[in-house]
């Protein structure tokens, strides 16, 4: 009898686990795959929070970066334009332009300031004559022609855009192409109209100096555009982007995106001492004489990243402005991530959402942008 209730309660031990066994092992086996995937959301959240700021930070310098060495060129081919030549409406034609007639300003930089502390625009002009970029005068004028001084035309070739501008206050500007150097006339410059787009009229009255000065902007001038796309432009919104305008409206050309805003200012040297000093930055336009003292700009962009983060509570994003007066950190004007106005006015609605422009990590990049054309321009 023994050995029998030693077997049988061996096979009694052996029949398996209990339903209870069952459901304990099961309910363990489920918390250990919610705290699994708990911890794999919260890395993936930090991954892509990390990620999205990495992006964010790259678009931002990167568009800064490209922005920086254009506006370095501005002025080239102007900066040696005198107190009442320079910051003159240019009268241009595009015959075969959207539309043919363009009026721009012979200035290096033009920053149009965005209402209410929406994005500027920052407007970039230059040339690239391969010969000559300093200011040569002409005494004698026709609707066809131009007779050069004593130098000569040396450096002004065939299919230059030049930019002839009379003598006087408010002077008349008109933006002409050459279209030939006439070997019996050495001084003579002509640019007929004949089938060329850029000769045609229409840009307003005609030239009536008979004498004045030409700028020589090259074969291709640039007149870039730099802004911040909205939700109207095909690219979408937040996109920092660059035309060519000199002659209406040029290509598109996106540089980085996740771009908010861009703010930028006017460092003009009005005591003359060589130095943009705290109190010589400015968002007002210059104005006649005031463009010659133009020799920096300040530049701030703000790159927002596009991950959503439920418990982010950014603070207002700020820039180191100088219209005041003296260098002060500015607060971006910010709106919703839809581009209205602020709705939400703090970090408590509830549940938390996504278009709350606090919920996202921002980054802001700035420099000041020296002119060195209009500096070399304007030295003694």
């Amino acid at each position: 009898m023994h050995a029998r209730s030693i077997i049988e309660r061996a096979a009694r031990r052996e029949r398996g686990l209990s339903l209870v066994e069952i459901l304990v092992g099961v309910l363990i086996g489920m918390i250990g795959i919610v705290v699994m995937f708990q911890v794999l959301g919260v890395a993936e959240a930090q991954k892509r929070n990390t990620t999205q700021g990495a992006d964010a930070q790259s678009s931002g310098a990167i568009g800064l970066f490209a922005m920086q060495e254009d506006v370095q060129l501005g002025g080239y081919g102007l900066s040696v334009a005198g107190d009442q030549q320079i910051g003159c409406v240019v009268d241009a034609y595009n015959a075969s332009a959207p539309v043919p007639n363009v009026d721009f300003g012979l200035y290096p930089v033009e920053i149009v300031q965005g209402a209410g502390g929406a994005p500027d625009q920052i407007r970039v002009l230059y040339g690239n004559s391969a010969y000559f970029v300093a200011t040569r005068t002409f005494t004698a004028s026709t609707a066809t022609s131009k007779t050069m001084d004593s130098a000569g035309r040396a450096g002004f070739e065939i299919g230059d855009k030049v930019v002839f501008v009379g003598e006087g206050a408010a002077p008349q500007c008109m933006l002409q192409q050459i279209t030939g150097r006439p070997v019996a006339v050495p001084l003579e410059i002509d640019h007929a109209q004949g089938g060329n787009p850029f000769n045609q009229g229409g840009v307003g009255a005609a030239f009536a100096a008979t004498a004045g000065f030409a700028y020589n902007l090259g074969p291709s001038p640039r007149r870039n555009v730099w802004r911040i796309t909205t939700a109207a432009d095909p690219q979408g919104p937040n996109r920092l982007v660059v035309s060519d305008a000199t002659f209406g409206t040029g290509t598109v050309v996106e540089m980085s995106d996740g771009i908010v805003n861009l703010q930028a200012e006017y460092g003009v040297d009005a005591n003359g001492n060589n130095v943009v000093e705290d109190g010589e930055w400015t968002t007002a336009t210059p104005a006649g004489a005031n463009w010659r003292n133009v020799r920096a700009i300040r530049v701030a962009l703000l790159a927002r990243s596009a991950q959503y983060d439920k418990t982010a509570c950014s603070p207002n994003p700020r820039w180191t402005s100088g219209a005041s007066g003296a260098l002060v950190l500015t607060n971006f004007a910010m709106t919703d991530v839809n581009g209205a106005a602020d709705s939400f006015g703090g970090c408590a609605e509830s549940p938390a959402s996504p278009n709350n422009w606090r919920r996202y990590r921002y980054s802001v990049y700035e420099t000041v942008i020296p002119l060195r054309n209009m500096i070399w321009g304007t030295a003694p």
